[in-house]
């Protein structure tokens, strides 16, 4: 229930955010050097997974998905007009769920919640960074996911 009402917010939180169109050519390149720069990271750091656009990239959201056997990780990055307003967002969107938990392995606003674990999300700078996965059988997958959070995160930390 509560991952539901996080989904919620965060389709609101898109859905305000693409509706804007101040400087939205210049935050698709900046989504599509974010994909480049995770999509190598990834193929480094695991081969054999391959990413498709989950959609084209629209106003400030990049939806993709990462796929191995039957494993889906799916990755959403906003990008909030400011460093302060994703720190804003983050703030409030986070804070009515009871059951994240905060992790000091996605930097000082990198969070943890769902089924055992398997879904996070991170602030960079003015990004917003979301990872989820789901797999036909989910025991043991969440360390894919914590995995491929982590990779996103150190990718992205530098750029």
């Amino acid at each position: 229930m509560k991952q539901a009402k996080i989904i919620i917010y965060a389709v609101g939180l898109l859905l305000a955010f693409t509706s804007t169109s101040n400087g939205q050519g210049k935050t698709v390149k900046v989504l599509g050097e974010v994909s480049t720069v995770i999509e190598r990271a990834v193929q480094k750091e695991m081969p054999g997974w391959n990413r498709r656009r989950a959609q084209p990239i629209t106003g400030n959201l990049l939806g993709e998905v990462y796929n191995s056997n039957d494993v889906n990780i799916k990755l959403s990055v906003i990008s909030y007009e400011s460093s302060k307003e994703a720190a804003k967002q983050f703030k409030e969107g986070f804070s009515w769920d009871q059951t994240k938990q905060k992790v000091d392995y996605l930097g000082d606003e990198g969070y943890e919640w769902g089924y055992r674990g398997a879904s996070f999300a991170f602030k960079i700078n003015n990004l917003g960074v979301f990872v989820s996965i789901t797999a036909g059988d989910m025991a043991g997958k969440q360390e894919i996911s914590k995995r491929f959070a982590k990779i996103a995160y150190n990718a992205l930390k530098d750029y």
